[in-house]
């Protein structure tokens, strides 16, 4: 399945890297995006924050990073498409008091804003 884990001790610190597949197929054979290329790469962090990295160890040294399974860079502009076409196809809602949301964590990209209050969160994975 192209999945695989390294573990890199390097001085003082512990490097995890992981291989796999940008893309699955979901329950209708579709191809869907299914990574977080686009939350690790450098080009998600505040510009201010990448600079300042920038300045204190290489990109390759970058807590968060991410390339193509041969190694090579990944385009900015690749990510920034992936991120425009997330944003165009985001569906939001409030939530009220005794709201459950389930979903099928294999075919809906998911997330939240910033909110406050109290939450409780149920998960069952399989």
């Amino acid at each position: 399945d192209n999945h695989s884990e390294q573990f890199h001790h390097c001085k003082v610190s512990l490097r995890t890297e992981r291989t796999c597949p940008a893309v699955r197929r979901d329950s209708k054979g579709e191809k869907v995006w299914f990574n977080h290329a686009h939350l690790f790469h450098p080009s998600d962090l505040a510009p201010g924050v990448r600079q300042g990295m920038e300045q204190l160890v290489p990109v390759e040294l970058f807590p968060k990073n991410c390339y193509f399974g041969d190694r090579t860079p990944i385009p900015e502009d690749y990510l920034s498409h992936v991120r425009d076409t997330m944003r165009k196809c985001k569906f939001a809602f409030s939530w009220k008091q005794g709201d459950l949301l389930l979903l099928n964590n294999f075919e809906v990209c998911h997330g939240r804003h910033a909110f406050s209050g109290h939450r409780k969160i149920l998960v069952s994975m399989k």
